[in-house]
């Protein structure tokens, strides 16, 4: 559109009746400036009406400029709000899509898509945080918390992690692609849920055992000292929670790391497949462990410990010895604990059990809760050990007492007497034993 500048056509000083009773201060901002907002979609009948008023806005007494250049910058302005409304379409609903994980649009219903960029950072970590991980898995052997983290650790470290790495070297060995060594892992693991970060699992640790040094791997498959380290890497990161989360996951990549081991590439490798895996992953695949009876985590940090709870006859009790010299001294009563018997025609109350495992482990502790209704008298009231003994509190009445150690032993006894001066007491019991050491633990799998 043509401007007179002068504005002295058809004769000077003329100008129009604006649509305003007061002139309006020019706009400094094009109409196609930001920030800008969407206009509803109207009738095609009324956009004539509105193009009409809005040729209001080209008429010179609508604007209080300053001099002629004002009033023709903002007159074309004017000029170019109309034509953005004259270039009239029709109206299309705006369709997104997720395609090969690009956020794209298209607005003539799916026929051209337009990719978006720059929305994905940090979208593929939101989107795993906001997966639930699966909760505790069942445990049907009603394990302790510490039991079932241990069986947790040991499945995830020997029936995923080894045996992912044995299928990819074997995969590798017979010239199996990666695409049937990841048939080979599903078949394994059948309740892995294909997301991406699952087939990028698959393809990290068949690509670094490949590229890798095949003897490294196959020497640790073999090795089961590495994957007891990896159980209590596993074990140590999770205790506390009793189960894979979210918050103890970056511990248990941070564990694995730091393993000590000769060949580090096989150490990498499981690393880099864990992570890859993620916390939702791995707390899914953990579900089976619970069916693990039976793992020991007990050389693990902080040692093992075992404890014979009279109450709820948990324990082993079954391999104590309760003669003092081949004479009854005690039995296990369910219920109740280890209780003494009369001995010397019921003067005396002698509660004497021991166990001898035969091969040398560490006895850092021995803590003992017990009732003796009568003072203890020429009666012996102690824990021991091979070369150590330490005495329990020797008046009468309830209590509990932790005997320190911290040495090497192949048996224990603990004896709870009362006075030969005493008759008719009620008997000695021991309602809880607890013993903690490092090394191999001579009772079983750690329950406390």
């Amino acid at each position: 559109m043509t401007y007179d500048p002068g504005w002295d056509m058809p004769r000077p000083n003329w100008l129009p009746q604006g649509s305003f009773e007061v002139g309006i201060i020019p706009l400094t901002v094009a109409p196609d400036d930001a920030p800008t907002v969407c206009l509803p979609p109207i009738n095609v009948h009324w956009l004539p009406l509105v193009l009409g008023c809005l040729d209001q806005l080209r008429n010179p007494s609508t604007w209080l400029a300053a001099d002629d250049n004002a009033m023709f910058a903002v007159l074309s302005k004017a000029n170019r709000l109309m034509q953005m409304l004259g270039e009239r379409g029709d109206c299309g609903t705006m369709m997104i899509r997720l395609q090969s994980c690009q956020l794209q649009t298209s607005i003539d219903g799916g026929v051209t898509w337009v990719t978006v960029t720059g929305w994905d950072p940090g979208f593929a970590e939101c989107v795993q945080e906001q997966i639930p991980v699966i909760g505790l898995p069942p445990n049907p052997g009603d394990e302790t918390h510490n039991g079932l983290a241990c069986s947790i650790a040991n499945y995830l470290a020997n029936e995923l992690i080894l045996a992912s790495l044995n299928a990819a070297v074997t995969a590798i060995n017979d010239d199996i692609t990666l695409l049937g060594f990841g048939a080979t892992i599903l078949s394994i693991i059948p309740e892995f849920i294909l997301v991406r970060l699952a087939y990028d699992a698959f393809a990290i640790i068949f690509t670094e055992v490949q590229s890798g040094t095949i003897a490294d791997y196959e020497a640790a498959i073999a090795d089961a000292s590495l994957w007891l380290q990896v159980t209590c890497a596993i074990y140590t990161a999770i205790q506390s929670a009793g189960l894979v989360t979210p918050t103890n996951f970056p511990a248990i990549i941070t564990n694995i790391r730091a393993i000590s081991y000769a060949h580090s590439d096989v150490i990498t490798t499981i690393a880099d497949y864990v992570e890859k895996l993620g916390a939702t992953g791995l707390a899914q695949v953990s579900q089976r462990a619970g069916l693990n009876e039976g793992a020991d985590c007990s050389t693990c940090v902080g040692g093992w410990c075992y404890v014979w709870d009279g109450p709820l006859n948990e324990g082993d009790f079954t391999t104590w010895s309760f003669l003092d010299g081949g004479v009854p001294a005690g039995q296990w009563v369910p219920g109740t604990g280890f209780v003494s018997f009369p001995f010397g025609g019921g003067e005396t109350q002698i509660l004497f059990f021991t166990q001898n495992w035969g091969f040398e482990t560490q006895i850092d502790s021995v803590t003992v809760t017990y009732d003796c209704p009568s003072e203890a008298g020429e009666g012996t009231r102690q824990v021991s050990l091979d070369t150590a003994s330490d005495a329990l509190n020797r008046p009468a009445g309830s209590g509990t007492q932790t005997v320190g150690f911290g040495i090497n032993s192949e048996s224990m006894t603990v004896e709870l007497d009362s006075a030969r001066t005493a008759t008719g007491h009620g008997p000695n019991i021991i309602s809880r034993l607890v013993v903690s050491g490092r090394g191999v633990n001579p009772f079983g799998t750690s329950n406390c």
